[in-house]
């Protein structure tokens, strides 16, 4: 499975999906792939096509239809918080029905919250659809979509060190059962960081506990630090995508680069020097002059 993009509004990370199971969040993402970018048109999706994307590995079709059944109850429910911390049911979709005789699940997105889906070119999130498919824990799935929002700060929730989830933020967010808050780092916060830098695009994932400055030094929030991710150019994107696809040879690149020595550059690692934008001066300056 190639690694597909889920694109939606950052407003969507505000959202509690309560009840949800690792396979309910899943069937998500693959939703906001399919509804991107098309507006309150009605969107069709083959049973088949969503049993593939989610690996889904059950045989019975009666209990697949069951779990989109259930699906369909819970994002009805679904909570947002706001800026003041308080939450409201939150209705993404005006319609959200399998249909089993033509085995296809149907799909209308809310008119009044469309733009959680469309127009994304300002404050959106991506997250690739392999990776978060790949995470076994919804802890992980739902940490892995809020960090992603910050991926080329390098901190969540923001880039200031002194900003942080509060642990009521982070219940709501991760949709975390009512242990105490001892057991928050411990049974969920850290297993779902160590997930998330085994099987995502984000290196180094840190867990920040931050605590109050009274008796007793309680826990107040916390918040998260990570490899900060370079924000590459359209001309950077399509060389990267060239030699990944073979679609150009070693020699014409070479002459879409011809000032550098090839003594001093192996064309082998473009992909390498491009994406960390740390490479030799000479090579960063001509790239920026190419563009």
């Amino acid at each position: 499975m190639k690694n597909e993009v889920v694109k939606f509004d950052n407003e969507i990370n505000k959202i509690s999906f309560q009840k949800f199971n690792q396979s309910d969040l899943d069937i998500f993402m693959k939703i906001c792939m399919e509804v991107c970018e098309k507006g309150i048109d009605t969107v069709e999706v083959p049973f088949s096509e969503i049993k593939d994307s989610i690996k889904y590995d059950g045989k019975s079709k009666k209990q697949f239809i069951e779990m989109l059944l259930q699906f369909c109850q819970k994002i009805g429910t679904i909570r947002i918080r706001d800026i003041d911390g308080e939450t409201a049911i939150i209705c993404l979709f005006t319609k959200m029905k399998p249909i089993k005789s033509k085995e296809i699940l149907q799909i209308k997105v809310n008119k009044e919250n469309a733009h959680y889906f469309n127009d994304l070119k300002k404050a959106f999130t991506t997250v690739g659809f392999k990776e978060i498919i790949s995470m076994s824990s919804k802890y992980s799935k739902n940490l892995y979509r809020l960090l992603m929002q910050w991926r080329t700060k390098g901190h969540c929730p923001t880039e200031h060190e002194d900003k942080y989830f509060t642990v009521e933020e982070i219940r709501f967010y991760l949709d975390t059962p009512d242990y105490d808050i001892k057991f928050i780092k411990k049974f969920i916060l850290d297993p779902a960081v160590a997930e998330i830098n085994e099987k995502g695009t984000l290196e180094n994932v840190v867990l920040n506990v931050h605590k109050a400055k009274k008796r007793g030094a309680p826990v107040v929030g916390y918040s998260f630090n990570f490899e900060q991710q370079k924000k590459l150019s359209t001309e950077q994107k399509q060389t990267i995508e060239c030699k990944k696809n073979n679609t150009g040879t070693k020699k014409n690149m070479k002459n879409k680069f011809n000032d550098f020595p090839q003594n001093e550059y192996d064309f082998d690692k473009l992909e390498e020097k491009l994406l960390s934008n740390k490479g030799d001066e000479k090579i960063v300056l001509h790239v920026k002059k190419y563009q």
